[in-house]
């Protein structure tokens, strides 16, 4: 056998070796895809990031390990309102970031992208991103203190807002987070991830800052929409006590 054709055979079998090594990897297993298909979305693998987030892929079995965390999240939110949401694509991978900031999660449009060192709680922003997008939110805009102006997202490497964190400052008991004061979409979203990672705790922290229970008002209102989480979920989640239906707590809204 010459030398050449030798060649021409070594290659093949590299080849059929590395398609027979990389099938099984190709996508997760069948019950995390079963689970995804249940709320209507897909999970991705090998798909690229968009041109405005850098991160590194990961092996499907590190997929897998993180996904159980993800659905507990979901679970937490509902079937109906995952459903209801849009969401369409999700993808973990690692060191997730934009312009030099380190994430921990990003929408973008029906997408959603997670890094590995994500919580419970990011899901929940996230998710909140997602379903929140499809509404005008022009009300909230009222809610904050007439003299407030959102800083913006600082990125290390991008223009920093100091000035505006400052003066951002003294209004921060109607926040959920300091992230919240960087804008509205992210505002709304952390609220209602700290509603739901907290409950009666965040209560207790509304109850000291009329902007900030008023703000809670909404997003029981707006979630309670067409019982995207179930009549129950938020006195369940809040406490009884506090709170009745979401009917009733859309009039303390007008």
């Amino acid at each position: 056998m010459n030398v050449g054709l030798k060649a021409v055979l070594l290659l093949i079998v590299v080849s059929w070796c590395c398609i027979i090594c990389t099938a099984g990897g190709a996508e997760v297993g069948k019950g995390y895809r079963k689970a995804a298909k249940e709320y209507r979305f897909d999970i991705l693998v090998n798909e690229p990031l968009p041109p405005h987030l850098r991160g590194k892929k990961l092996p499907v079995r590190d997929i897998e390990a993180e996904l159980n965390l993800f659905f507990e999240a979901l679970d937490d939110l509902g079937e109906k309102f995952v459903r209801k949401s849009g969401l369409k694509y999700v993808m973990i991978c690692r060191d997730l970031s934009r312009q030099g900031k380190a994430l921990s999660g990003h929408t973008y449009k029906e997408y959603i992208y997670l890094d590995v060192k994500f919580k419970k709680r990011t899901v929940y922003h996230e998710m909140f991103h997602v379903f929140d997008d499809k509404f005008d939110n022009k009300q909230w805009r009222r809610l904050n203190h007439p003299d407030f102006r959102y800083h913006g997202v600082i990125y290390p490497q991008g223009r920093k807002n100091t000035a505006e964190v400052q003066r951002a400052e003294k209004f921060k008991k109607g926040f959920a987070s300091a992230y919240a004061m960087s804008s509205e979409r992210e505002d709304r979203a952390e609220t209602f991830a700290a509603m739901v990672e907290e409950g009666p705790a965040f209560v207790a922290r509304a109850e000291k800052s009329k902007i900030l229970y008023n703000k809670m008002l909404y997003i029981i209102e707006l979630t309670g929409r067409n019982s995207l989480l179930g009549k129950d979920f938020w006195p369940r989640k809040l406490g009884n006590a506090k709170f009745g239906k979401p009917a009733k707590l859309k009039k303390q809204l007008e």
